[in-house]
């Protein structure tokens, strides 16, 4: 009894084994396969870590990103005159990325890419922070019970650092606004307001 009890546990803790190895052998073969655009969204979670920026920021930046895709489908559009299959144009800029680079044209691999993985890597990036910065703020991540405090702190430090840098940055903040107000300094965090880089008092 206790022996097939112990062989019951083994081929449990096996299975839970072949399990995880497998789901990091399937995110590490997309990872690969999307490679400009998990270059990008790993440029943009570093960044956003150290500067301390709210997941925002980079949804903001994919959004300005997005008429770059819109431009590419457009032209691929008016060299091929079939609007119907312009889905596959990102599929087909993959595939002619690979080809590129397999014949050594990594400029002509990257450009190739660039339209659809510039704003799908920043996406994929903020997704990231932001399921990070989720995780740390209800206490679910971290190898510790005071990860989420030292995250945040870190986090503070970056963001204190980047206000700095933004305030001593000639003509970022200007003294008074067109309003007539006058500039306090550089916003860290907003609580239930609105989302500014700039404090004005009236």
């Amino acid at each position: 009894m206790i022996r097939s009890y112990l062989r019951w546990m083994a081929l449990r803790a096996a299975g839970r084994a072949l399990r995880a190895a497998a789901k990091v052998a399937a995110v590490t073969a997309v990872c690969l396969a999307a490679a400009p655009a998990t270059i990008v969204a790993a440029y943009a979670y570093a960044l956003a870590w150290l500067l301390g920026w709210p997941p925002r920021r980079l949804y903001r930046a994919a959004a300005w990103c997005a008429p770059m895709l819109g431009v590419f489908l457009a032209a691929q559009v008016l060299r091929t005159g079939q609007w119907r299959d312009t889905w596959r144009e990102p599929l087909r800029a993959w595939r002619q990325m690979w080809i590129l680079a397999a014949h050594g044209s990594i400029g002509a691999a990257l450009t190739t890419a660039a339209p659809v993985a510039i704003p799908a890597g920043l996406l994929i990036g903020g997704f990231a922070w932001s399921y990070r910065v989720f995780s740390m703020t209800t206490g679910t991540g971290g190898l510790t019970a005071s990860s989420p405090i030292t995250f945040d702190l870190r986090q503070w430090r970056h963001q204190v650092r980047t206000a700095r840098a933004r305030i001593a940055a000639p003509g970022a903040v200007p003294l008074i606004s067109r309003g007539g107000d006058v500039v306090a300094g550089s916003v860290i965090r907003t609580v239930q307001h609105p989302v500014r880089a700039i404090a004005r008092v009236p």
